[in-house]
Order: C-alpha cells, then sequence, then structure tokens
C-alpha cells in the first residue's frame, strides 16, 4: 500500500518560504504561480496535447467543459465571482465543515480513475474569467483526495493561487456515468511519494506511445473532495426501457401491498415530473385528470425530497372540492361532469441513485382509514429509496426476465434490514454493548471478553448487567439464544467467530 503524502496546507499570504517535511518540497501556490510563464494575464494558452495541457480556447473541449463553461459564465453574470461548489451535489461545504465523510465514497468511482476516458478541471481566477483544462488522468490519493498532475496547467495554476475551488468531471468506464467532483487545492508537491507514483505512470504511458520528448511532471496538484454528483443530466440516454418502472410497481405491490402506485421521473428545473408507470390507478389511460393529485405530491417530493403521508386525504378532498372554480366545474369532477373515486390516504416516497434524487413513487390506499401505509415506517421507505435506485441501475442491463426478481429482491432485503435496525438490540444497546452481547453470545467470559476489547473485566460485567437490564434478559444462555434467533452474528458489523481465550 502506498503512503498517503504529507501535504501542507495552502499559505494563507503570498510569499511563504517553502517547507521541507519528511524530504518533500512544498512550494506555495502563490510563489509557483507568479513563476509560471504566462499567467499574467487572462489571455491566450500555448495549446497542448498532453495530460494537463491547458486549452488555449473553448472552441474544441468536450461538450462537459462547455457544459461546466456555461454555468460558470452564468454564475459571474449573477454576480458570483468566484467558483463554488455546486449546491445540488452530495454532502457540500457545510457537511465537510462539520467533518461528514463523502455520502458517495471515492471508491463508489474508483475506475474512473484509470484514465480510460480523458477529464476536464474547471477553475475560475478571482475576476471571474473561467478556464477549461483537459486532463488525460486523475489518479485517487486517498479517501478525500485526489491528485492532478501539472505538466502544463500555467493557466489552472494562476487560477488556483487566488481561488481554490474547482471541478473536476470524469465518467467511470464500465457504465459511462459522469461524476463532478467540487474540489480544494490544498498543496503541491515536487518530490516525494506521490509525485514518484505520478511521474512513473506518465513515463511508462509516453514509453509505450513512443513519445520521446512528451512534457515532463512539474508537481502534483493535490485537491480535497469536498462533494460528488451523479450527472444525471448527462446520463439520460442510460435510463432504463419503460417496461422496467412496471416492474418495479409490480415488486412492490407483491412484497408491500401497494396496489395503487405511480413512479414519476424528475423533471427540470422548474417543470412537472414525468409519469413514467402506473398500476391499479382508477381512470389510467382514460382520464387525464386521473393523476393530478400523484402529480402535485411528486412534485412536492421532489422539492422536499422526504416521505410524505397524507391519511385521510379523501374527506379533505371532498371539502375543497365543494368549492366551485370560474368555470362552474367544481375540483375534482372529470370532463362528463361525474365525480371522480377520491382516495383515502396517499403515501410518497423519494428515490435516489448514489445520493441524487432521480425518481418518486406516490401511491394511493382506495378504503377510507385503511392501515396500509402506516405499517412501512419513513426509515424502511428512505432505505427502500437508497436500494430502488441502485438497483434501476442494474436493471439497465439485464435481460427483462431477470428485472422483477431483482426488485422484488431489493425489497425484501429493505424490509429485512429495517427489521434488524427496528430490534432493541440496535435501537436501545450502545455500540459497546452490542459488541459485548456478541461476545457474550459466542460463549466468551467476562475476563475473555475484556482482554479482547482491552478494558477492565469490571467495565465487562457493568455492560452484561445494562444488556440484561435494556433487553430483559435474565442470563447469559438466553441472550445466546436471543443473537442466534435473530442471527445478529451474520451480520456485516459482527465480529467474526473465535475461539475463547
Amino acid at each position: 500500500m502506498e503512503a498517503s503524502p504529507r501535504v501542507r496546507r495552502r499559505p494563507a499570504e503570498a510569499g511563504r518560504p517553502r517547507d521541507r517535511r519528511n524530504g518533500q518540497r512544498i512550494v506555495s501556490d502563490q510563489r509557483r504561480a507568479r513563476r509560471m510563464p504566462g499567467d499574467r494575464g487572462g489571455g491566450p494558452e500555448r495549446a497542448g496535447t498532453a495530460a494537463g495541457a491547458d486549452r488555449p480556447a473553448f472552441s474544441g473541449t468536450s461538450s462537459a467543459g462547455e457544459r461546466a463553461l456555461g454555468r460558470l459564465r452564468r454564475a459571474r453574470a449573477a454576480g458570483r465571482p468566484r467558483i463554488r461548489p455546486d449546491a445540488r451535489t452530495v454532502g457540500g461545504v457545510a457537511a465537510m465543515r462539520e467533518g461528514h465523510a463523502l455520502q458517495v465514497p471515492l471508491t463508489r468511482i474508483v475506475s474512473a480513475f484509470d484514465g480510460v476516458f480523458p477529464s476536464v478541471i474547471v477553475t475560475g481566477d478571482p475576476d471571474g474569467t473561467p478556464n477549461v483544462a483537459n486532463l488525460s488522468r486523475v489518479w485517487h490519493v486517498e479517501e478525500g483526495r485526489v491528485a492532478v498532475a501539472d505538466q502544463m496547467l500555467n493557466k489552472t495554476l494562476h487560477n488556483l493561487a487566488g481561488n481554490p475551488f474547482a471541478l473536476i468531471k470524469l465518467a467511470t468506464p464500465d457504465d459511462l456515468i459522469q461524476w463532478e467532483l467540487a474540489v480544494r487545492h490544498i498543496g503541491t508537491e515536487t518530490e516525494g511519494p506521490l509525485f514518484d507514483r505520478l511521474h512513473q505512470d506518465i513515463r511508462t504511458v509516453s514509453w509505450v506511445a513512443g513519445v520521446a520528448n512528451a512534457p515532463g511532471l512539474r508537481a502534483a496538484l493535490v485537491f480535497e473532495v469536498m462533494s460528488v454528483r451523479r450527472c444525471v443530466e448527462e446520463a439520460l440516454y442510460l435510463s432504463p426501457a419503460p417496461e422496467t418502472y412496471g416492474e418495479l410497481l409490480s415488486a412492490l405491490a407483491q412484497e408491500l401491498e401497494l396496489d395503487r402506485c405511480s413512479y414519476w421521473a424528475v423533471g427540470a428545473a422548474g417543470s412537472a415530473p414525468s409519469l413514467l408507470a402506473s398500476r391499479g390507478v382508477p381512470g389510467a389511460g382514460t382520464d387525464p385528470s386521473a393523476f393530478d393529485a400523484m402529480r402535485r405530491l411528486a412534485a412536492l417530493v421532489a422539492v422536499e425530497r422526504r416521505v410524505i403521508r397524507l391519511r385521510g386525504i379523501g374527506s379533505q378532498m371532498r371539502y375543497m372540492h365543494t368549492i366551485e372554480s370560474e368555470t362552474g366545474k367544481r375540483e375534482g369532477e372529470t370532463e362528463s361532469g361525474r365525480q371522480r373515486p377520491l382516495p383515502g390516504s396517499l403515501l410518497a416516497f423519494p428515490v435516489f441513485d448514489s445520493g441524487t434524487l432521480i425518481g418518486t413513487v406516490c401511491c394511493e390506499e382506495a378504503r377510507p382509514g385503511a392501515d396500509a401505509f402506516d405499517r412501512y415506517p419513513d426509515d424502511l421507505l428512505l432505505t427502500l429509496a437508497d436500494k430502488l435506485g441502485e438497483a434501476l441501475e442494474t436493471a439497465a442491463r439485464l435481460p427483462e426476465s431477470d428485472r422483477e426478481p431483482l426488485f422484488r429482491q431489493v425489497v425484501e432485503r429493505a424490509k429485512l434490514q429495517a427489521q434488524r435496525e427496528a430490534e432493541p438490540f440496535h435501537t436501545a444497546l450502545s455500540a459497546r454493548e452490542r459488541q459485548v452481547a456478541l461476545h457474550v453470545a459466542q460463549g466468551h467470559t467476562n475476563a475473555d471478553i475484556a482482554k479482547i476489547l482491552f478494558v477492565s473485566t469490571r467495565t465487562v460485567t457493568t455492560h452484561v448487567e445494562r444488556i440484561f437490564q435494556k433487553l430483559h434478559i435474565g442470563s447469559r444462555a438466553a441472550l445466546a439464544r436471543y443473537v442466534a434467533e435473530r442471527k445478529l452474528l451474520e451480520e456485516p458489523n459482527g465480529p467474526p467467530p473465535s475461539q475463547n481465550t
């Protein structure tokens, strides 16, 4: 495993002297920017085709770079001169300040760092002038950090000296999905393990390509990844077939008894959601207003991104329908004047893929006072929201006969996970108490557990007493039976079986 580079934070002021730590020379961004040729203005740069070469103009950039450039120009026109992390990205600056991990880990897109497809980096100077540079590759340093090779990044370095925020766009080769990384420049390395790694990779590619005079590596630019966003707007061609959404609704009907439901795709900014599939909704295909309530509910979920339950909505809607409109037709009537059957309750929950909202499931309960929706807590539906998004991405590459079984398995796993998380073992016990309980179930004595966990025997005894009290269990044998019946040792976080010490 390669040693993690020690990167000095960006200096607060220009002109700070060089720093040597563990044999690595960290060069101040401002001093390096002043030394680079062609950084005195925003004019054209020398064209280059090597990895890490700035583009002299934007006419030949990739479509991804053009779209990112357009966003920067709009931000500048709106009076936001600096590049900032996109508000749509997962996590965001606030999450990083609070010490939260990335919701989409970089290991999720590790194949994007192999250099199969080129990448782009977008920077902006303090005045708001953007620059797009093509990159042959982005290197994954460690979780939360990436690196870029500086071969001809003159203008990029100049921009980073005044504004450390940037956007990196890359693609995963296995599914052709594009990802946007909001990053912050935190240091520059000219020596050390990371620099040697990039230098060796670039030299190997140059040798195999037969390029004898390729630009050399001047430095390794290290960035902190602040957020990761899947570019859903650029992956519409990867959407599943329309029949896939009907198979998803069929799985929900079989596993959760959601017989009247519909799936809605998220609309563009300011536009209404689009209906992709429905099941059991009265008037579907004949009455254009049959989905009015669901459409409004899907739009609300797209804004608030939460589970929404409306109990007894039929009587409330009936009261609202007594209000006459200007045309004389009451709200809720069909074109023929006949009153539509009103739902007893409404339920809607979002569907996420890698933290990005991609759709909404809306359901109706026809029977007044029915409690079908109440059987499923919000935690289950939110767990299902993430798993369904991943399943839709997988289903797009599966044969038609395998799609519905996949969705049924996803729903069943979500139900099992929700049941486990609702157990007192997970809700009442602390993390340490759960750990002690699992060791007790394996037959370890208190002295054994104390040695394994590096605590005192008295501490283990106290934990065992609290476990018995919280789980209403009176003996170690009963605790072992409790754990075995619920298969808690088989969970991913459970300790592996071991022998008594």
